[in-house]
């Protein structure tokens, strides 16, 4: 099951702590007594591996792991957690632990090796390649820094972004953003950036270059033709390969947008007023909805201002509350 900016959701619905003490920090170790500080979104896996001991027989079991990297934003790092039975598992001796895996809580804009990097906030994780597991590089939007970061396990690098605030279009490396949020693609390998303070979204084609895919660079709330249509802060933006729709929460419009890979705009669930109203998509009511992920047909939503999680069941087109 893959994570946006939810914590750890079971099949059953229950949600359950996997790491953190609950209190303000920086601290690894152990999954229960680590410490976090505003972490802001998530990828990873619970999957399965084959662990054998020698016994004088050989003993072979199958086991459960998780593996989640997390966005420790006010702390300025990416931190890793592993969690399985064993050391000789994929974890290796970092079972059950949190450790730091790039930055060094210094707040900054440095490339480098993954823990001599600097970053300044964060925000979403994301990696292009996501089955069966998270694989390098991973995308991090580094907001205040106006840049979006590659980490290749190894090195952080500049992937788009000159570092300069501002609204321009060009070589990836050398356009501007005004906040990057979130990232995704779609099935051609094109990567979409929520640029929220320039309330657009941003298209990075594979050849590298940067244009404006949605948004006038106006606050607004207008459907319609990309050139046209306008956002009020777009955060949490998926690509869902199911319909071949970008899905953009629309923070401060308390709706969740539809893009077609032609760019046109829809509303595809909330009124636009803010509220707490579940049922169907037009009816729906949320309140600063700010990012989102897709799994088995449902569409989860994280409500922040009301501070729950919704679920849409995108074939029925039903708005519910997930968990409260």
């Amino acid at each position: 099951m893959w994570f946006g900016n939810l914590w750890f959701l079971q099949v059953a619905g229950t949600l359950s702590t996997i790491a953190g003490n609950g209190t303000q920090g920086y601290s690894g170790g152990y999954v229960g007594s680590a410490e976090f500080n505003d972490p802001t979104d998530l990828i990873g896996t619970t999957s399965t591996y084959w662990w054998c001991a020698w016994t004088g027989y050989g003993c072979c079991h199958n086991y459960q792991y998780t593996r989640l990297y997390v966005n420790d934003s006010a702390n300025y790092v990416v931190r890793q957690i592993c969690i399985a039975p064993n050391v000789g598992g994929p974890c290796g001796h970092q079972n059950n632990q949190v450790s730091t895996v790039a930055g060094h809580q210094a707040q900054g804009y440095y490339n480098s090796s993954s823990l001599a990097s600097e970053f300044s906030s964060p925000f979403g994780l994301s990696a292009q390649a996501v089955t069966p597991s998270p694989s390098y590089p991973f995308y991090l939007p580094d907001g205040v820094n106006n840049v979006v970061r590659s980490w290749d396990g190894a090195n952080v690098t500049t992937f788009a972004g000159s570092g300069s605030r501002g609204y321009t279009n060009g070589y990836r490396t050398e356009a501007m953003f005004g906040t990057p949020v979130k990232a995704t693609w779609d099935v051609n390998g094109n990567m979409y950036v929520t640029d929220t303070d320039n309330f657009a979204v941003r298209k990075i084609d594979t050849a590298g270059n940067m244009t404006t895919f949605a948004g006038t660079g106006q606050d607004g709330y207008v459907d319609g033709p990309g050139s046209q249509a306008q956002f009020h802060f777009p955060c949490g933006i998926v690509f869902n390969p199911a319909d071949n729709y970008l899905y953009v929460a629309d923070s401060q419009n308390n709706v969740i947008r539809r893009i077609d890979l032609a760019g046109n705009v829809s509303t595809y669930a909330g009124t636009g007023v803010a509220g707490l109203t579940n049922g169907s998509l037009s009816q729906a009511q949320f309140f600063s909805p700010t990012n989102l992920v897709i799994f088995s047909g449902f569409m989860y939503v994280s409500d922040s201002l009301n501070n729950v999680i919704r679920r849409i069941d995108m074939s029925a087109g039903v708005v519910s509350t997930y968990i409260s």
